[in-house]
């Protein structure tokens, strides 16, 4: 590799770039949105459980992290949300949460 080259690299790569962060979200094994995530964090439940959404039967391992109690029709239309796949689904509140949830200065 030339000298030259990986200089320019890195230098491009040190670039500062602003990010504004105007809310969060999250959908995850404690719950639903940033409140029951940290609950759950400070209170030091673990999130992973016997896994109920499918038979496990056919796998080494029976234990995961499952999102419950999550219903799509509570964020979004439910016939739209039928042409989703399951991880859309699952991707979309959060990333409307920031926009209902900011507050105007």
């Amino acid at each position: 590799m030339r000298p030259n080259f990986f200089i320019k690299a890195m230098s491009e790569a040190r670039k500062i770039h602003r990010v504004v962060v105007t809310g969060i979200g999250t959908v995850n094994s404690h719950g639903i949105g940033v409140d029951a995530f940290w609950e759950g964090l400070l209170a030091g439940r673990s999130g992973i459980d016997k896994v109920t959404c499918f038979d496990v039967s056919e796998y080494p391992s029976k234990v995961g992290a499952e999102v419950r109690d999550f219903e799509i029709g509570d964020f979004m239309d439910v016939k739209e949300a039928r042409r989703m796949t399951a991880t859309h689904t699952l991707r979309w509140p959060p990333q409307s949460w920031p926009c209902r949830t900011r507050e105007w200065t």
